[in-house]
This record gives C-alpha cells, sequence and structure tokens, in this order.
C-alpha cells in the first residue's frame, strides 16, 4: 500500500542538494516546494503543510531561531520538521517530540522514508 501524498517544504541553502530532494520526494509521488532562505519559507508556510525539512545552516537567520519562530506561530507547534545536521543531537532549545534529526552524512536512498516518518505518516528502521 502507498502512503498518501505528503506537501513537503524544503528548507536548503545548498541548491543541487535541494534539487536532490525535490526529486527524491516527487518521484515517491509527494509534493515539494523547495525555498532557500527562513523568510522566504515563513511567507509561505500554510497549514496545508505535512513536514518541514531543513538545515541549520541557513542564510537569514539561525536554524534555532527559524524553528522557534515555526513553532511560536499560531497552528504550528505540533508541524512536524525533519532537521538534517552534522550533529549527534538536536540543539537542547529545539528538541521535541515533532523535531527529528537526520545526521550528515546520510544514504540518500533512504531519505524519503525519513521524510514519512517525521510526517508521522510511518515507522521505520533507521
Amino acid at each position: 500500500m502507498r502512503d498518501r501524498e505528503l506537501l513537503v517544504m524544503v528548507v536548503e541553502t545548498e541548491r543541487p542538494l535541494a534539487y536532490l530532494f525535490q526529486l527524491d520526494l516527487a518521484q515517491h509521488g509527494h509534493r515539494v516546494n523547495v525555498v532557500h532562505s527562513a523568510q522566504h519559507a515563513l511567507e509561505v508556510l500554510t497549514p496545508a503543510y505535512d513536514v518541514v525539512v531543513t538545515t541549520l545552516s541557513l542564510p537569514d537567520m539561525s536554524g534555532e531561531e527559524f524553528l522557534r519562530t515555526i513553532r511560536a506561530q499560531p497552528g504550528y507547534a505540533d508541524l512536524p520538521v525533519l532537521v538534517i545536521a552534522p550533529d549527534p543531537e538536536l540543539p537542547e532549545s529545539i528538541r521535541d517530540e515533532r523535531t527529528r534529526l537526520l545526521r550528515k552524512p546520510f544514504d540518500l536512498e533512504h531519505f524519503v522514508r525519513h521524510v514519512i516518518e517525521a510526517a508521522g505518516r510511518g515507522r521505520f528502521p533507521n
């Protein structure tokens, strides 16, 4: 059985990597909106999104500030977020049950599974 189509926002500054994420998700039947800054992400964010995939290295604000800003907006406290970072743990200030970490480097083959799991649509082994 195929998972329901997800609407995913990818916030990634590295355009080739953003393109790979978009292509991988689209090939698995998901809709993707790619943005390259926190400010643009905040401008286009709507309750329709199922999950946000982001890096903590953003050009216009820290990744922590970005996530705190999302969580502070009415209706977005429970929005699932998948953070892609080289660190072994999320910073304490953004650690919660709706924020997951995908450590770099990772196998792109399993990227979509991590996004689906972060969105709360399934459980997959690490």
